[in-house]
């Protein structure tokens, strides 16, 4: 199921397994080490 999190007003962070960080939506979740959810200051 794919959410839009920036519809709830949150940004979104994910780290995966390379380091790098990736911004966005569309996310491989098989991809993903950690996810940080945090809510915009915006």
């Amino acid at each position: 199921m794919d959410v839009d999190y920036e519809a709830f007003g949150y940004n979104i962070i994910v780290y995966n397994y390379t380091g790098n960080k990736s911004y966005g939506n569309d996310i491989s979740f098989s991809d993903i080490d950690e996810i940080e959810l945090y809510k915009s200051e915006e």
